[in-house]
């Protein structure tokens, strides 16, 4: 992974995504990277902001794996709003867990390592469907 703007081949440039539109400029000479660069610095970020333009209010969703979902699973969905999901989500242990009694904490296991995995991407899509619109990816919140 180099440290180089495309354009005007500074290794000294500065990154910072426009709030705007999302794309990753270069602060020196204030190009748009190209598209393998913003996805190599998007990957560094482990936070993005959503903005809901109605209330003027932003949600900052962690990127990645959610310690919170994997320790509390339905609950967390629950505190995230995500009722539907937490629902699903139970009738389909319990389900699972009666059908293959003998395997269940196995199960159970694996679908708290998937919830953890996914839980925060699932909860961005949440918002986005309650208003909420992509802004930006930050290295950590303000």
């Amino acid at each position: 992974m180099r440290d180089k703007c495309d354009i005007c081949g500074t290794t000294k440039a500065l990154e910072y995504v426009d709030f705007d539109d999302g794309t990753v400029m270069c602060k020196k000479c204030d190009k748009k990277v190209g598209d393998q660069r913003q996805r190599e610095i998007e990957s560094k970020h482990k936070y993005a902001y959503y903005l809901n333009k109605g209330t003027n209010t932003y949600v900052i969703v962690k990127r990645g794996f959610s310690w919170p979902a994997f320790f509390f699973g339905c609950f967390w969905m629950l505190a995230k709003g995500m009722v539907w999901w937490a629902i699903g989500t139970f009738i389909l242990l319990a389900v699972l867990s009666s059908v293959f009694s003998g395997v269940a904490p196995v199960i159970i296991l694996i679908a708290w390592i998937v919830i953890a995995r996914q839980g925060n991407e699932w909860y961005a899509e949440h918002i986005v469907k309650r208003g909420y619109e992509f802004k930006k990816y930050v290295k950590k919140p303000d």
